[in-house]
């Protein structure tokens, strides 16, 4: 798929599981999990997490180079590695990510409904019916420079773990950091986000840090085009490329 440089966008990183959340539910600041829900409802959410910290590597990669993942990702407080499209260095932009789906067709259909190709958008209510049992899984690395003599020459392919920084530098991937999901839950599920619960899991996929309505992912997710995802912009431009050389052979 052809490479996009991404300035500032929110890929939320990518990217799980719909009830409307209650007036009562709480959000998490971040550093436990949410409890309101009673100990089975956190046991359940926290099993989900570990799960999927166990098998996204099966999934299928939604993201196909490194992004830049957006500031407000923060641990409580697909082809390729993302950008982000943030240019807080302080914080979550300073982390290099990739994007794991549970269910490719159910991304891809939000992605559809971001698109601006009015001809490519469904039913709403019929794709978010789709959503549930989704889950996203955000791969975080921290970002290593890249020397300028390393660097894939100008027209040349360039890695899937490389990214340019806002300050116009080059990274590559370097440590793995901790996971970062979402998941939609079906529909009756309480003490969600629109449905989505969040979490945050050690990177080794051995302990769930956080858990539930975590207040940073619900401040950056609320503002999302559709139904709490931001969906991939490449993912669109591919969509575009595929369609104009299938008229180039059409014409032919």
């Amino acid at each position: 798929m052809k490479r996009a440089m991404l300035s500032g966008v929110v890929l939320a990183m990518m990217s799980g599981l719909a009830m409307h959340v209650t007036a009562q539910a709480p959000r998490s600041s971040g550093g436990g999990t949410v409890t309101d829900g009673g100990e089975p409802l956190v046991k359940t959410n926290n099993v989900r997490l570990l799960e999927a910290a166990a098998s996204y590597k099966q999934w299928t990669r939604v993201s196909n180079f490194a992004l830049w993942a957006p500031t407000m990702c923060s641990t409580p407080a697909p082809t390729g590695v993302q950008e982000s499209v943030s240019d807080d260095l302080a914080t979550h932009g300073s982390k290099l990510y990739f994007l794991y789906a549970s269910d490719e067709r159910a991304y891809d259909a939000a992605n559809h409904q971001i698109s601006d190709d009015d001809t490519m958008r469904k039913d709403p209510e019929v794709v978010r019916s789709q959503l549930v049992g989704l889950t996203l899984v955000k791969e975080s690395w921290t970002p290593v420079e890249v020397a300028k003599d390393s660097q894939p020459a100008d027209g040349t392919k360039w890695p899937d773990d490389h990214a340019r920084g806002a300050d116009g530098k080059v990274y590559r991937t370097g440590n793995q950091g901790d996971l970062f999901m979402m998941s939609k839950l079906p529909a009756g599920a309480s003490d969600t986000d629109e449905g989505w619960i969040y979490g945050v899991v050690s990177a080794d996929g051995s302990k769930v840090l956080s858990s539930g309505r975590i207040e940073s992912c619900m401040d950056c997710h609320e503002q999302a085009p559709f139904d709490r995802l931001f969906g991939q912009p490449w993912a669109r431009e591919e969509r575009e490329r595929r369609r104009k050389a299938k008229e180039s052979t059409t014409a032919r």
